[in-house]
């Protein structure tokens, strides 16, 4: 495996085996793909940006003596932008937290079935964090972020962004079948690259 591939992880984990099965809709698959790169870079780039800024700061601070007042802020930000964008990737390959313990033991049937329950009952939830997350932008867009002068429109932005995108791949999981297999886990798949 090559150095670069193992710093990203899980980001850049192959298309679970279940998924490379046969699809219902494989027309319905390739947006997903394309949303899912353009996610996965804007993830490995935020999680770079971190590193650099939080160095930047420890550095300005014990290096020259002098603590800069952005870059806790804006890497707290980024932060907030990184676990909102990394929901619908965990959506779409259906690794959000689930009790294998519990589920193992039941026929592949409950287990569909089951399965179908939590993707649905996924989309009330993202709608939701849509709805709120605009009313939200609206409550703070004359707030400014202290020492980066920005609207905190910007921040809470990534609410609606992460369910709409989470709404796209909940749906996708229901056209193209997904939904109703056995994705495993998120350990599963990395342990397998």
């Amino acid at each position: 495996m090559r150095p670069d591939a193992e710093l990203v992880g899980a980001l850049a984990a192959p298309t679970p085996p279940a998924r490379q099965a046969g699809l219902r809709a494989p027309w319905a698959r390739w947006p997903g793909d394309v949303l899912a790169w353009l996610i996965r870079l804007a993830l490995i780039v935020l999680a770079s940006a971190i590193v650099l800024i939080l160095v930047t700061q420890v550095v300005s601070r014990y290096a020259f003596g002098r603590a800069l007042i952005w870059p806790e802020e804006l890497a707290r930000y980024s932060f907030v932008w990184l676990s909102f964008l990394g929901v619908p990737l965990l959506l779409r390959n259906g690794w959000l937290m689930k009790f294998d313990a519990l589920l193992r033991p039941l026929p592949a049937g409950v287990r569909a079935w089951i399965a179908l329950f939590v993707e649905l009952s996924a989309l009330p939830l993202l709608v939701i964090l849509v709805v709120q997350g605009i009313v939200m932008m609206r409550l703070v867009q004359v707030q400014v972020a202290p020492s980066l002068g920005v609207s905190m429109w910007w921040v809470y932005l990534s609410a609606p962004v992460s369910g709409v995108l989470g709404l796209w791949y909940v749906l996708e999981r229901l056209i193209t079948g997904s939904a109703y297999q056995d994705q495993g886990s998120i350990f599963d798949t990395a342990a397998s690259t």
